[in-house]
């Protein structure tokens, strides 16, 4: 196994050749990795060949990084000196799947600061938390690779003798796709290494989604929102969308028309399937009753070079719905609302097109700084900025965006979507909303923040909290259903 000089005598650590076949069969072989460790203690020269296998280990791992694609993702921490320890990690990464799809939520949590630090640096303490490799071996792919970094992210994974799986000591229920409800809007997009699952009251898309999105819907501050409820008088208001008035100077109106409209809007968004916008990073969850939606769209920092991150988060019930933007970006001192953060506004401009406009309104009409010079995120995304046609940067008077909004309601996310559907019917034949819609916006509200700038972090809000705000808001919905109009 090891090379040997001589008269049986052992190698010396500048002549041992400790190939990485032998190193891939001790990591896999129980058998293999004592008899390697055994040749190791008891051979003469113990230290240095110590040393030297330690080193080829690491390489061997370092290796294993590169062709997983987690080069300045993951690495090993220097404390890592135990050779048993590494083999059974060379064993987990072999085995941990494909990393493409994690690899950018890594980048989102480091922006969000939800990891402290890249790479992750792997310790003796992760790989002993993976446990046994029985335990290891029997975890769909998404649970492997959270195994392996689930300190690092601030999360706990435990699986009871029973078989159940814990995250943060609360029930994750994996589906398969037998014991996949049959009306789940998940059932489609079913992958068995990242599969739906129950957690925390919710139906999440994937293992992925319950994990991220629970910790990074709210990170950073948050440049603008947007709550749209669902009008109850669907004859005026369709009317309103499919033939606007002649003078669009009717802004209250026009603003129950594009309320509409972004109600809409944001509905599909919630539910429509990724890709939206060319961008892939999108976590769902789903609660069947009242037809509850929460979804992160990751518009910016999942790619390497990214200088800060921004998300959308929306909220969608079956009669209101909430959109709001965030970002980490380090906001303008003197500016106020969403002129803090050009950056954020030029790459959701960019990302989002008019949809930014039918969604948000004119609230992302700011005059823009001109893109910086060289490469870099503000220069990529100058490269679209630089026509303000494409890019938006001619502001429309408040008139002319109303009367565009309404005279055309079509979705442009990377897919064909319907146009805005008509409003639920009921109602007194006013476009007004209801005392239910007007104390579900102040539940959801509630579940950004009251300053109107700075949204939640992790460290700040908990998943308890979490789970009262959204508690809260489900209730609203609830109340929304069964109160008439003022």
């Amino acid at each position: 196994m090891l090379a040997s000089l001589g008269h049986g005598r052992p190698a010396t650590p500048p002549r041992l050749r400790l190939r990485s076949l032998v190193i891939s069969k001790a990591a896999h072989s129980v058998h293999t990795r004592q008899a390697l460790l055994t040749q190791i203690n008891n051979g003469p020269n113990r230290e240095d060949i110590t040393s030297a296998v330690l080193q080829k280990v690491k390489e061997h791992i370092d290796a294993q990084f590169v062709a997983k694609g987690l080069k300045g993702i993951i690495a090993l921490s220097p404390d890592l000196t135990s050779i048993d320890l590494l083999l059974q990690l060379a064993y987990f990464i072999d085995h941990s799947g494909e990393w493409a799809a994690t690899v950018p939520i890594i980048r989102v949590a480091k922006h969000q600061r939800q990891v402290e630090q890249l790479p992750i640096e792997l310790s003796s303490a992760d790989v002993e938390g993976v446990g046994s490799r029985a335990l290891f071996d029997n975890q769909c792919e998404a649970l492997r690779q959270l195994s392996l970094i689930q300190r690092h992210l601030g999360v706990t994974l435990e699986r009871h003798n029973n078989g159940v799986e814990l995250l943060n000591g609360e029930p994750l229920t994996i589906r398969t796709l037998q014991t996949l409800p049959a009306d789940s809007p998940f059932r489609d997009g079913f992958d068995p290494n990242n599969p739906v699952c129950e957690y925390d009251d919710w139906e999440f898309a994937s293992v992925r989604d319950a994990v991220w999105l629970d910790k990074m819907q709210y990170g950073g501050r948050r440049v603008v929102e947007q709550y749209a409820p669902r009008h109850i008088n669907p004859p005026r208001c369709d009317r309103l969308v499919s033939h606007p008035p002649a003078h669009t100077r009717l802004p209250h109106q026009l603003s129950h028309s594009l309320l509409v409209i972004s109600f809409s809007l944001q509905r599909i968004l919630a539910t429509q399937p990724p890709p939206l916008w060319d961008r892939h990073i999108i976590s769902t969850k789903h609660i069947a009753a009242g037809g509850a939606f929460g979804r992160m769209i990751v518009l910016h920092g999942d790619q390497r070079g990214d200088a800060f991150e921004a998300h959308l988060y929306i909220h969608s019930f079956a009669s209101i719905a909430s959109a709001h933007l965030y970002t980490t970006e380090r906001p303008v001192a003197g500016e106020k609302g969403a002129a803090r953060f050009p950056l954020t506004v030029r790459v959701v401009r960019q990302v989002m097109g008019a949809d930014a406009e039918r969604v948000f309104g004119n609230k992302l009409a700011i005059a823009l700084p001109p893109a910086a010079a060289g490469g870099g995120p503000a220069a990529a995304a100058a490269a679209t900025a630089s026509s303000s046609a494409a890019a938006g940067e001619a502001i429309a008077s408040p008139s002319q965006q109303n009367a565009d909004l309404v005279g055309a309601p079509s979705v442009n996310v990377g897919v064909a979507s319907p146009h805005v559907a008509a409003p639920a019917a009921g109602g007194d034949g006013s476009c007004g909303g209801n005392r239910g819609e007007k104390r579900k916006a102040v539940a959801l509200s509630a579940s950004i923040g009251d300053n109107g700038e700075e949204g939640d972090t992790a460290a700040d809000g908990g998943r308890a909290q979490r789970r009262r705000r959204e508690q809260t808001a489900r209730g609203a919905e609830d109340s929304s259903m069964t109160m008439g109009d003022e």
